[in-house]
């Protein structure tokens, strides 16, 4: 074997033993409009509060209290398919008791609810200008999930910082439920 052959081989099989958990298939559960994210879901971060943010319910079998989330946990949130997974400003997930999921920052443990389920909420803010995450980095364009008539896909990460990222299955909230979602 050769020199080249064998990087080949060990690179190989270090991505290949270098992946993430997988964090589950979720359910939707519930959409509906509420005027401001908890300090739980955005790390403790003040939060404009202008009634402009979806809180969407989903659940799974899968406990997020359990999974390895050290680096952090967090939502990605596109249009269906998805491609540009920081496109719209999401929050979360949190569990539906609004405590934080992570291990390390919840004081006990997450129970399942009365339907054998792990419940979890993410925020996602329902319009937004056009912006950029940081300076000098791509212009991200405007939208209006509320008037939009393409469904949006979220799903759960932990980033790994490319060497052992882990995420979900993705969840698909039709554009209808967005549009017709009710104030709570």
């Amino acid at each position: 074997m050769s020199r080249l052959d064998l990087v080949v081989v060990l690179t190989l099989s270090a991505s290949l033993g270098a992946c993430g958990d997988y964090l589950g298939d979720y359910t939707l559960d519930h959409v509906d409009v509420v005027s401001q994210v908890p300090s739980s879901a955005t790390d403790g971060v003040q939060i404009p509060s202008n009634g402009n943010y979806l809180r969407i319910g989903v659940s799974s079998n899968t406990s997020l209290y359990a999974a390895n989330t050290g680096p952090g946990l967090y939502t990605d949130a596109d249009f269906c398919p998805m491609q540009d997974p920081e496109r719209f400003i999401a929050f979360g997930p949190i569990a539906s008791d609004g405590e934080p999921v992570e291990d390390y920052k919840r004081p006990k443990e997450l129970k399942r609810g009365v339907d054998q389920r792990f419940h979890y909420l993410v925020y996602i803010k329902a319009s937004s200008p056009p912006r950029k995450l940081f300076p000098n980095s791509r212009q991200i364009s405007a939208y209006d999930l509320r008037t939009s008539k393409r469904d949006v896909c979220i799903r759960f990460h932990v980033p790994g910082y490319n060497i052992i990222r882990s995420r979900s299955g993705s969840i698909t909230i039709p554009a209808k439920l967005l549009s017709k979602a009710p104030q709570a």
